[in-house]
């Protein structure tokens, strides 16, 4: 099992240049089943420290920098990046701003160091959206465009795409709609590409959010019509706070849907025929918006697992 293993991350340094599952593999060849046991209960602890709603966050900030402590002590650098990861939101949830950039900075360094390629990714991309969030545009677009030239050297259209969303969000937010729906059709390209199924839903529901914002209440409706079977199939390969977030999201834009039929339109639309008026209904878009673009909203201090309780209340 083991040589099958390291033939496969062969395979993924050769033909994407990815080289961090041979070295995950490589690195545990020597170790006991014992180390390896304690390995992955360690991984089981911090993933889930990542959803504990009962412990404050400082106590699961601790525990979490032990287990980073512990992943280093025994030379596992990349196991230590994803138990880092898990600090960072934990951070902004107990209103740390500051230091919750320092974690991703220092994330994005030793990924850097050890060409953990993926994680890379993931880091940039919540470094972009605090500098989007923070209106400095030039180091958000640093961010994400090595993102995406990270993402597409080593084939990883899932990323590649979050990254496009994320530049579409930040353009919307600033009024840039145009620029907004150019950047989610690249990222719908992607993801109708072999390998980026992971993103598709997530730019469904942005693109229908866009044209909400627009007033296009007419291909809303028909937009939200492709988005079921994405969402029944998003549990074998998602996560579960991500499917709550896009229900919640497709509830708001379906009730958007349903409150323009019943009001006479106004003007024609501009975004083509249709029965539904162009006119934005008042009172739908009061709901602060769940885009993981920034910690306004989604990831403001508790907001997740106060969304993710709502979302499964009923």
């Amino acid at each position: 099992m083991r040589e099958a293993s390291v033939r496969v991350g062969q395979a993924f340094r050769r033909v994407y240049g990815f080289i961090e599952p041979l070295n995950v593999i490589v690195s545990e060849r020597t170790m006991t089943p014992k180390e390896v046991f304690d390995l992955m209960t360690c991984d089981r602890d911090y993933g889930a420290l990542a959803m504990d709603t009962r412990h404050p966050a400082p106590e699961r900030l601790r525990r979490v920098d032990e287990i980073v402590a512990k992943f280093r002590e025994v030379g596992q650098p990349y196991r230590a990046i994803m138990a880092e990861m898990v600090a960072i939101p934990i951070e902004l949830e107990d209103g740390r701003a500051d230091r919750h950039r320092g974690r991703i900075e220092i994330a994005i360094r030793d990924a850097r160091r050890v060409q953990q390629d993926y994680a890379l990714c993931q880091l940039l991309g919540q470094l972009g959206v605090v500098h989007s969030d923070a209106g400095r545009e030039d180091s958000m677009k640093m961010c994400f465009d090595e993102g995406i030239q990270i993402a597409l050297k080593h084939g990883f259209l899932d990323q590649a795409a979050r990254f496009y969303r994320f530049y579409a969000v930040s353009y919307a937010e600033h009024g840039r709609l145009a620029l907004a729906l150019d950047r989610l059709a690249e990222a719908q390209r992607l993801c109708d590409q072999a390998g980026g199924r992971a993103f598709s839903c997530a730019c469904k529901v942005e693109h229908a959010k866009l044209l909400a914002k627009l007033g296009c209440w007419d291909l809303v409706d028909r937009s939200l019509r492709g988005i079921p079977p994405l969402m029944r199939a998003y549990p074998s390969f998602g996560h579960r706070l991500d499917y709550a977030k896009f229900a919640f999201d497709i509830d708001r834009l379906r009730a958007g849907v349903a409150f323009a039929r019943r009001i006479p339109a106004t003007r024609p639309s501009s975004c083509g025929a249709g029965s539904m008026p162009s006119r934005r209904p008042i009172g739908v878009w009061v709901l602060p918006s769940c885009s993981t673009i920034g910690p306004r909203a989604w990831k403001q201090p508790g907001r997740r697992r106060r969304l993710w309780r709502s979302a499964t209340a009923g």
